[in-house]
């Protein structure tokens, strides 16, 4: 018999529907019912799990066409009717009701709990109407949230003299710039949103002249007084109490008492001559805690706690209440496979649900790289969602055209595009960019890929040399866990952030943007040579993947789980 039901709720992109769908795995194998609530109800959910059912919810968006900011994932078709309201959530609160008014039978009780994708962070009004505790899932890494939590307090006077600041409770390397701050553009569109900036932004009703940045994901700070002392203990069960448990060993001779990194870690200012003094931190500007995270009970990311341990503690003291690093949330393939080909047609769908038709097939691809030399192919691809300006991805295409290197290009056409300081642009035709006659100029070196590509296949074989991408979490984890050294090229939001802590704390990527966020044709050139023959780079990619992934899915990840169910259902008896 199930221990009861768990509903989960994955924000209707691929790049979170993935990892969601992993957790719910993982939840099921613990023996509880999974209900997962995906756009489409189509795919059968017995290949999951026999406890898991998926059913088909249409998330909330505006009435008609969807706005030019929106992503354009948001505007595909259902099987059902969508809600005509953007904030009408009543498909979910229709469900949780129908849960409350069952009779108590298994399939129709109240769910043990919630997870909510932190998109979707709307839908904790409701869970709190009915009772429900929620936990949110972060789909993206700790680190992103925690630098951005911090970098929201940020004002002009706390960068010292060099034009820098260091952060207490964030490793050293991840000291911000002004830079840092000036390439972040306008973050992701939470759902559900009801701050009147997000409002004009959407509408169009903002007053003439420039739009106003959007806000950030959170707004005000939790309540004074609240500390960790506040957060009940509980008896030891399935695995830890509150907050992450201790890392593993992850090193030959390892068991630290806090995260090492089998490199030394970057310094600032390496090979470039004295770096200036950062400021010091004085917490000045506009206060943007976690209170988006409010009305959740508890906090879940899509990391480990050898990769993200420091970032993991920095987000439960700023959001006072337990959070877990549960991931990386990847295929069971992915780990069971180390060192071998993985191959995606046997684990997701081409398109990744969103639509997108494959050109190449996983026989193409293969085919091709099995006939090219070990380590020397370029893996260029920025996702399903943003992609980098058109003048941007030009120069990218010149500089493979004249380039010896062998190549793989994969290009979603409904990515949305953006311009090169990372603010979306509306760009008509829908067909995306596509670098016309690259593929007949590199006949044979070079394989162009309009729309799905098969990205497991490709970072886990030999012939993969280097990563040029976006730094998505899902992405970044995926070279990581394969030991591919990448070039950081990232879009906006949590990019940005991801591509700090690869080039920054891990070393094992390079960033092909300067301090001014200038991409040319030589310094495409000129990043993707130095990105290929780096031993250095390549020797600590290899080194992380060995020390971090080779033994598995995370002991602590599974631990984290477990104590999760713990402190949920000892939640659940004190209710």
């Amino acid at each position: 018999m199930a221990n009861g039901e768990i509903i989960v709720v994955p924000f209707h992109d691929s790049s979170h529907i993935f990892p969601t769908t992993e957790l719910a795995k993982r939840l099921a194998t613990r023996g509880y019912r999974v209900t997962l609530l995906l756009p489409s109800a189509s795919s059968s959910s017995s290949s999951l799990h026999p406890l898991i059912r998926i059913m088909e919810y249409s998330m909330p968006r505006p009435s008609g066409s969807p706005p030019p900011l929106l992503p354009s994932f948001l505007s595909l078709s259902c099987a059902s009717p969508r809600p005509h309201s953007r904030n009408d959530c009543s498909a979910f609160r229709d469900l949780l009701a129908e849960r409350f008014n069952g009779g108590g039978s298994d399939d129709m009780s109240p769910p043990v709990c919630v997870i909510v994708d932190v998109m979707m962070s709307q839908l904790l009004d409701v869970c709190e109407e009915f009772g429900v505790l929620a936990v949110l899932l972060f789909t993206s890494s700790a680190c992103s949230t925690a630098v951005d939590h911090a970098a929201s307090k940020l004002s002009t006077a706390d960068l010292g003299p060099g034009g820098m600041v260091s952060v207490p409770g964030l490793p050293e390397e991840m000291v911000l710039t002004a830079a840092d701050l000036m390439s972040q553009g306008p973050p992701p569109l939470p759902f559900g949103s009801r701050d009147p900036a997000f409002e004009e932004v959407v509408t169009g009703a903002h007053d003439a002249g420039p739009p106003r940045p959007l806000p950030g994901l959170y707004g005000r700070p939790p309540p004074s007084g609240f500390g960790p002392q506040h957060v009940p203990l509980l008896p030891l069960g399935r695995g830890h109490q509150d907050g992450p448990p201790p890392p593993p060993p992850f090193l030959p001779g390892g068991g630290f008492a806090s995260p090492k990194l089998p490199f030394p870690p970057f310094r600032l200012g390496e090979g470039g001559g004295p770096t200036p003094p950062p400021g010091p931190w004085r917490g000045g500007g506009p206060q943007h805690d976690l209170a988006e995270t409010d009305k959740a009970v508890a906090l879940l990311f899509n990391t480990c706690d050898a990769l993200e341990r420091p970032f993991l503690e920095y987000v439960a003291d700023a959001a006072k209440k337990p959070v877990w690093g549960i991931g990386p949330l990847l295929p069971s393939q992915f780990w069971s496979a180390t060192g071998s080909v993985i191959h995606d047609n046997a684990i997701r769908p081409k398109g990744g649900g969103d639509g997108d038709a494959a050109i190449a097939s996983e026989t193409d691809v293969l085919e091709f790289l099995d006939s090219k030399p070990r380590g020397s192919v370029i893996y260029i691809s920025f996702g399903s969602l943003v992609v980098p300006s058109d003048a941007e991805l030009t120069a990218l295409a010149s500089a493979l055209e004249e380039s010896s290197r062998p190549f793989i290009w994969a290009i979603q056409p409904r990515a949305m595009r953006h311009d090169a300081d990372g603010r979306p642009v509306e760009v008509g035709g829908g067909a995306g960019y596509f670098p016309d006659g690259l593929a007949e100029q590199a006949a044979g070196r070079g394989l162009v890929i309009h729309g799905w590509a098969p990205q497991l296949l490709i970072l886990s074989h030999p012939a993969t040399g280097g990563f040029v991408t976006h730094c998505g979490w899902n992405s970044t984890v995926e070279a990581l866990g394969r030991g591919v050294p990448v070039l950081t090229w990232p879009v906006h939001g949590d990019q940005v952030w991801n591509a700090k802590l690869v080039a920054r704390r891990l070393k094992t990527g390079l960033a092909i943007k300067d301090e001014r966020g200038v991409v040319t044709k030589a310094k495409v050139a000129e990043a993707i040579e130095r990105l290929m023959s780096d031993a250095g780079t390549r020797e600590r990619a290899a080194a992380l993947a060995r020390g971090l992934f080779a033994g598995g899915f995370p002991a602590t990840s599974e631990a984290a789980l477990d104590a999760l169910l713990d402190f949920v259902a000892a939640k659940c008896q004190r209710k």
